[in-house]
């Protein structure tokens, strides 16, 4: 991609998702845990998250806030970067 190699997930995505990222004030992480789906072949560029967070938001759009439950998909671009952040949704 053209991201930064520092970067975690690309910033521009706030610019185009105000009622998500700049939405949130605070988030504390409870749990992560790997989780893999039946059928689904595993591949090594690419690994699987369910993420219960404690969340503080601006105000009610998609969720309120408390606790969140998110699945995450981390993805490996090349061998000498780190894990980024490729997906974050709401189901698997």
């Amino acid at each position: 991609t053209n991201m930064d190699n520092n970067r975690l997930y690309n910033y521009n995505y706030a610019n185009y998702d105000a009622d998500w990222i700049n939405n949130i004030t605070r988030a504390k992480v409870i749990s992560i845990q790997p989780y893999h789906l039946p059928g689904q072949e595993e591949k090594d560029i690419t690994k699987k998250y369910v993420v219960i967070v404690d969340l503080n938001v601006k105000r009610l759009i998609t969720h309120d806030s408390g606790r969140l439950v998110l699945y995450m998909t981390l993805r490996r671009e090349t061998p000498t970067t780190g894990w980024r952040i490729a997906d974050i949704g709401t189901a698997p």
